[in-house]
């Protein structure tokens, strides 16, 4: 379905540049990360991650997102209690820089020249959502980049046409919807692609397998009573 091609050996130029462009993103969105003022919406995913780290996730506040990031970012709060939220922002940032070389990757799988994919990924880079998004403590960034791995592993699937990729595909598009409920399209889409393209009915399965998971996972999480954030956790 997609064209193929051939890894040939990087200008002697290309490798340089791509360093350089490489450690100019990892300082900009580190930099930006520690300079962005704090906004008032990073204190319920803060006090989630907290309370999370001490197994009480749903404590004394109304939490009204899927608890993944808050677990994922548990052990930031455990480890640098009087940093948490810096660490949590740099740890954000991270999770920038990783979604970019996912989708650098996934469009040279899917045959985008080297060039062609670099200038795609950094004008994704300088929009204002991702910047912001990467510099903060949200639930976005996360399941973008669980959801960036899913559209790669999808591209290795149509490639391959092995069910390993398929249900690794299903398992990120799961845990994408799973830290935020927004990324539930991506998951629908992605079934209903394999569905009516023809693949293989073994092909098929993991991805609304996985789907199915993260709805279910959000009838049980939600807890059935309402709390307040304590005062010592608000901005």
């Amino acid at each position: 379905m997609y064209r193929s091609f051939v890894l040939v050996p990087a200008r002697s130029r290309a490798l340089p540049v791509a360093i350089l462009v490489a450690m100019a993103l990892i300082l900009w969105f580190g930099l930006t990360a520690i300079a962005t003022p704090f906004d008032h919406d990073e204190s319920q995913y803060v006090a989630g991650a907290y309370f999370s780290s001490r197994l009480l996730i749903f404590r004394d506040f109304l939490y009204l997102q899927p608890p993944l990031h808050s677990w994922a970012f548990a052990p930031l709060a455990w480890l640098f209690p009087d940093h948490m939220v810096l660490a949590m922002r740099l740890a954000t940032a991270v999770t920038a820089i990783s979604t970019l070389a996912a989708l650098w990757t996934a469009q040279r799988i899917a045959g985008v020249s080297r060039d062609g994919a670099a200038i795609a990924t950094l004008l994704v880079a300088t929009t204002a959502a991702f910047q912001f998004t990467g510099a903060v403590v949200r639930n976005d960034m996360l399941p973008t980049l669980l959801s960036a791995m899913g559209l790669l592993v999808s591209l290795l699937a149509l490639r391959h046409c092995t069910r390993r990729y398929w249900f690794a595909a299903g398992a990120l598009f799961g845990l994408a919807i799973a830290t935020k409920l927004n990324f539930a399209p991506l998951g629908l889409m992605t079934g209903l692609f394999v569905l009516l393209t023809g693949g293989a009915a073994a092909s098929r399965r993991p991805v609304f397998w996985h789907w199915g998971l993260a709805r279910a996972w959000r009838r049980c999480w939600s807890p059935g009573r309402r709390h307040r954030m304590p005062s010592s956790m608000a901005c």
